[in-house]
């Protein structure tokens, strides 16, 4: 069995498993469009705000993590070199599964680093907030350069709640890439 044919398994089997499985909802976090623009209740909406806000910072260190761990690889082929002679190792490994180990890393990595540029665009072209604190969202939340400020970010759910803005969620980003791949 080559690293192909195996590959192949290994997707009919998290095929088989993701088919079998029951569908739960994936956060607590989604909400329907008219959820922030109805509700009455402001510390509710400032609280999915600010859980949109996490998913954000969530996604971020996913990414960072992923794009960590792919560049930092080293294969284990099961021989290891001391000096001129060659020792072999203890530990069993198929090189197939290192593979197939691999490639997953890196389409989790493309598809986190889609859904990032997609949540990126969508709230650059965001209307109703100033473009300096939509900056400060993406750079703060989304790409996770610096610490987040907890007034100036009370003063932006603030002007959220106020203008009646939908931010976009991780989920709604999943969806629209999604939908995008398949077609």
């Amino acid at each position: 069995m080559n690293a192909k044919e195996y590959r192949a398994y290994r997707e009919e089997q998290e095929y088989l498993k993701e088919k079998n499985r029951k569908i739960t909802p994936v956060s607590a976090v989604y909400t329907a469009h008219s959820t922030i623009t109805l509700n009455d209740d402001t510390a509710t909406s400032k609280g999915i705000i600010r859980a949109t806000l996490n998913g954000y910072s969530k996604l971020n260190g996913e990414i960072e993590k992923l794009r960590d761990s792919i560049h930092n690889y080293k294969a284990n082929a099961g021989v290891a070199k001391y000096g001129d002679t060659a020792v072999q190792v203890n530990q069993k490994h198929d090189i197939s599964d290192t593979i197939v180990t691999l490639e997953d890393r890196q389409s989790k990595f493309a598809k986190l680093v889609l859904i990032e540029m997609w949540l990126y665009d969508t709230l650059y072209h965001l209307q109703g907030l100033r473009f300096e604190d939509i900056m400060y969202i993406i750079e703060v939340y989304l790409r996770g350069r610096g610490e987040p400020s907890r007034g100036k970010t009370h003063r932006i759910i603030g002007v959220i709640l106020e203008k009646g803005i939908d931010l976009p969620t991780v989920e709604q980003a999943k969806l629209a890439i999604n939908e995008n791949g398949r077609e």
